[in-house]
């Protein structure tokens, strides 16, 4: 009775019944940014998007996802809007993280009848010491 319990949901998972509206998510490091970009097939259920990360250096100093600024994403800014629609984040905000830190980002997908689904996404980070140096210059004038 148990291995059933654990092979039906299993099965409906790896089949590619589960209820997220997204058809990709993807995080990849680039340069010094992070770049999340999704999909979804049908957009009709989908109220809006939006972005949090959790890493070592969160401004709270807990270990805990903060929402990114400005990453409340509406459907009307897709990059693409041929199907499927495609979105695009750039996370620029990590120039303190020292390389080889653990970031994990989930994607919020509101959804129009007031449900919410997440996608969670790990990623290594890599910077250098030239990069975190003028990430804290920039940062002294914004």
């Amino acid at each position: 009775m148990i291995r059933l319990l654990i092979f039906i949901p299993a099965f409906f998972l790896l089949m590619g019944f589960t209820n997220s509206p997204l058809s990709t998510f993807n995080v990849v490091v680039n340069n010094a940014d992070v770049v999340l970009t999704w999909s979804a097939d049908d957009l009709t259920s989908v109220d809006k998007f939006e972005v949090y990360r959790k890493w070592e250096h969160n401004r709270s100093g807990k270990n805990e996802f903060e929402k990114l600024e400005d990453s409340e994403i509406q459907l009307t800014r897709a990059i693409r809007t041929n199907p499927p629609p495609y979105f695009e984040y750039i996370d620029n905000q990590l120039f303190k993280a020292e390389t080889g830190t653990d970031v994990e980002y989930v994607l919020y997908i509101y959804m129009t009848d007031g449900s919410r689904h997440e996608e969670h996404r790990h990623v290594q980070y890599t910077t250098s010491a030239v990069r975190r140096t003028w990430g804290s210059i920039k940062s002294m004038f914004q």
